[in-house]
């Protein structure tokens, strides 16, 4: 492996372990209870869920093509009480999580170059944490 897709590896793998300790990782996996003021969020939530489930398969491929290894996923014990978090309490939290998931994507594009093909596939996946902020923030707009 290059020292250029050692580095490239490097920046995946840290979007990837990011994602995978994040809150919308472990929605996916423990639910969240959706009050009736934000019951409309929960289809766009159980979409969100299910893309960050694509951003990891897909973050771990292109790790893959360029000769890396997987980390194991390093549990988030933080995260372990969300099953007993309302969506009305997480809504803040997933925000500031996206906020933080877009500007690690703007600087990762950066790092590998956004006309690679690894920026594309970054690119393109920033583009729908972009959809996905918008979308929590009209939420806190309601009620």
């Amino acid at each position: 492996m290059t020292e250029t897709q050692s580095a490239i590896v490097d920046v995946l793998q840290q979007l990837l372990a990011e994602g995978q300790q994040g809150i919308f990782h472990y929605l996916g996996e423990s639910g969240a209870y959706v009050g009736a003021r934000l019951a409309g969020l929960l289809r766009p939530l159980e979409s969100m869920i299910e893309q960050t489930r694509r951003n990891e398969s897909e973050l771990a491929g292109m790790i893959d093509a360029h000769g890396g290894q997987i980390s194991p996923i390093v549990v988030n014990m933080e995260m372990q009480t969300l099953a007993y978090l309302g969506v009305e309490f997480l809504l803040p939290k997933l925000i500031a999580e996206k906020k933080a998931t877009i500007a690690r994507y703007q600087e990762s594009i950066k790092a590998v170059g956004e006309t690679s093909s690894d920026g594309q596939v970054l690119t393109r996946q920033l583009s729908g944490h972009l959809e996905d902020l918008a979308r929590l923030e009209s939420f806190t707009q309601r009620g």
